[in-house]
């Protein structure tokens, strides 16, 4: 029976009016009327009212709809619900052996990336992500292995920010780096933090999106403790700063890169050539682009021979670092009306293998045709040559090369 109908019912047998009701619980007749018909419900304390008045012994009460079910002391087991939440917590997906084998992986792509194929390197690192955000989603890792797997995913996905980069995919790079944070803020690790912002701020340079290449470049410089990646970081945000203009800015953080290369402590996981590695000739190409910037072209020509004579003393050998110190001596000949001297520095650049042929170099190379075109090179036979080999080079450049199925 439902509430209205009983207290129709009862009204009726004790004969009792609805104003004489209402007077008795204290409460307007239009109300009782609205409920002996159904159209009100009446709360908890309004039907033990109706039924003290009534003498309904809580028949009224039980029909409310807001009545709530007695809570049972056999209902409550804390013994066998804290084992039980014990027990789910030590269950694991995975173990230490394998968040191990996963973080050297990733140190591995990030050494493989400066002398591997990148279309090779990408598909790997896409097939160590899948493997790790099955693990993620799966969701049966202790606490202390999320957040390891968290770490690794965000240095995985700065990777892979990298590497889109470098094929000029940019909508995929932004849509790792966006990941990356996410894993890297979720793990709490500042190093990760800094990588992703690093691999973030490259893909905003590339977009001439120079304001937010330098502020993520600053940001990534502030959060990054001592390593290879700091000095990487404070070239970067230069770099951007001299592509805005603010030569100052670009000074200042050039400076910073040095300090930071001189304060690094030795380690002996790095040793200079991988994607975060920022060894001396690295260092001195970003100081000859922000010279370049600056119309000072002799000191740029000249930081490019300090990046040479690293690498006669045993730097590690990077190629897309030399190809742009090649390629940036080569603008600045060009830009002192030396075609000759240009040629001579590109020449070798020219013969690197198609599949190693990334945007940031044959983006590069684009600029320094355009160059070449300009008014001083009407007419010059070693200016025209060199143009048609640099077409013939960036003709077969990774840009928007398709990517093959990851390995799983």
């Amino acid at each position: 029976m439902e509430f209205a109908e009983r207290l129709h019912a009862l009204m009726a047998e004790r004969g009792i009016s609805e104003r004489e009701l209402a007077h008795q619980v204290n409460c307007d007749r239009s109300y009782i009327h609205l409920l002996k018909h159904g159209r009100r419900r009446a709360g908890q304390r309004m039907a033990q009212l109706l039924d003290d008045a009534l003498g309904a012994q809580g028949s009224l009460a039980a029909l409310s709809p807001q009545a709530r079910p007695e809570v049972r002391l056999e209902n409550f087991q804390p013994v066998s619900e804290a084992i039980d939440l014990g027990a789910w917590l030590e269950q694991t997906n995975t173990g230490s052996g394998t968040i191990g084998y996963l973080a050297a992986t990733a140190r591995q792509l990030a050494s493989e990336y400066t002398s591997k194929p990148p279309l090779m390197v990408l598909n790997d690192a896409v097939g160590v992500q899948r493997r790790l955000t099955g693990l993620l989603r799966g969701g049966r890792q202790r606490p202390a292995q999320t957040i390891d797997l968290c770490r690794i995913s965000a240095e995985v996905f700065a990777l892979l920010t990298l590497l889109c980069s470098d094929i000029g995919q940019y909508p995929a790079a932004n849509a790792y780096g966006h990941a990356g944070w996410i894993c890297a803020q979720a793990a709490g690790s500042d190093l990760a933090s800094a990588l992703v912002l690093s691999a973030q701020a490259k893909t905003a340079q590339w977009e001439k999106r120079y304001a937010e290449a330098a502020s993520r470049a600053r940001q990534g410089y502030e959060l990054c403790p001592p390593a290879g990646a700091r000095v990487l970081l404070a070239c970067q945000e230069a770099n951007a700063a001299q592509a805005l203009g603010d030569f100052a800015r670009a000074s200042e953080a050039l400076t910073q890169a040095r300090a930071a290369q001189d304060a690094l402590p030795p380690d002996p996981d790095d040793d200079g050539d991988t994607a975060w590695s920022c060894p001396l000739p690295r260092e001195a190409n970003y100081a000859a682009i922000v010279n370049l910037g600056s119309g000072d072209l002799a000191r740029s020509i000249k930081q490019a021979r300090r990046a040479d004579e690293a690498w006669s003393e045993g730097a590690p050998w990077v190629y897309g670092t030399w190809a742009q110190v090649r390629i940036g001596a080569a603008i600045a000949h060009v830009r002192n009306g030396e075609a000759y001297g240009a040629a001579a520095e590109v020449a070798p650049v020219l013969s690197i293998a198609p599949e190693y042929r990334v945007v940031t170099i044959t983006d590069r190379l684009t600029y320094l045709n355009r160059l070449l075109q300009t008014r001083p090179y009407h007419g010059s036979p070693a200016a025209a040559d060199l143009r048609d080999r640099i077409g013939e080079f960036c003709a077969s450049s990774l840009r928007g090369k398709a990517l093959t199925q990851g390995k799983g």
